[in-house]
């Protein structure tokens, strides 16, 4: 249901550029919630978790380790901080590419990803985080006569979210 309030939002945009529902569910988990939380956990344990999410190259697997580092007041609300410890692993999809084409060849040779988030106790939600992410990926391509094209794609995205306000 949310997903469609959403496309009703964009109905002006051309659909193309519309999230698919798989983006908006991986936006709402990282935007709002910390996913498999224990009913009780205390300050230095950890959880972990595991997702599949979509890459322009093909999928992206993550390993998450949550740890939940304090437990503070901010503004007079109880906030839990979690730190995240992410391993991303990239699975190319070799479907795009013209099976009669030259030769591709795919590989991931760095990674790495880190979150902390602040979870407000009291609404159940995330008030604030910040992400940073870096991958290194080369794209090989051989060519009939053995010549080889190769590609290096660096990728670092950094991601924040602040809760400034609430509408009522």
């Amino acid at each position: 249901a949310g997903a469609q309030a959403i496309r009703q939002q964009l109905a002006s945009l051309p659909e193309q550029i519309h999230p698919r529902d798989e983006d908006i569910l991986q936006f709402a988990s990282e935007l709002a919630t910390l996913p498999g939380v224990p009913e009780k956990l205390a300050v230095g344990r950890s959880w972990n978790g595991s997702y599949d999410w979509r890459h322009s190259i093909g999928r992206q697997k993550e390993t998450v380790q949550y740890t939940l580092s304090d437990v503070q007041e901010i503004a007079g609300i109880p906030v839990a901080v979690i730190d995240q410890s992410i391993r991303l692993q990239i699975q190319p999809d070799y479907s795009q590419f013209p099976t009669d084409g030259p030769k591709v060849d795919i590989r991931q040779l760095a990674s790495s990803a880190q979150r902390q988030a602040m979870f407000d106790l009291q609404r159940h939600e995330i008030v604030g985080s910040n992400k940073t992410t870096n991958q290194t990926i080369e794209i090989r391509i051989t060519l009939p006569d053995n010549r080889v094209i190769v590609r290096t794609m660096e990728e670092s995205i950094q991601e924040q979210i602040l809760r400034l306000a609430e509408l009522k």
